[in-house]
């Protein structure tokens, strides 16, 4: 078997794998599960920005 005909069944494997995944994923866990799961992983916006960058640091030069 050459190279390509192995690359083409290792996605087609892959393709099938995921599907199996994401079909028995979506059969198995309820919706509210779901549902809980995105309302907690909403980014929170905390963070502020600064007016000015930090001041470069500089090291002294002693030779």
């Amino acid at each position: 078997m050459n190279a390509g005909a192995r690359i083409g069944l290792y996605l087609a494997a892959l393709v099938l794998v995921f599907g199996a995944a994401f079909g028995i994923a979506r059969a198995v866990v309820p919706q509210s599960v779901v549902t809980d799961w995105q309302q907690r992983s909403e980014p929170m916006v905390t963070h502020t920005e600064t007016d000015s960058p930090a001041a470069p640091t500089t090291h002294p030069t002693s030779h």
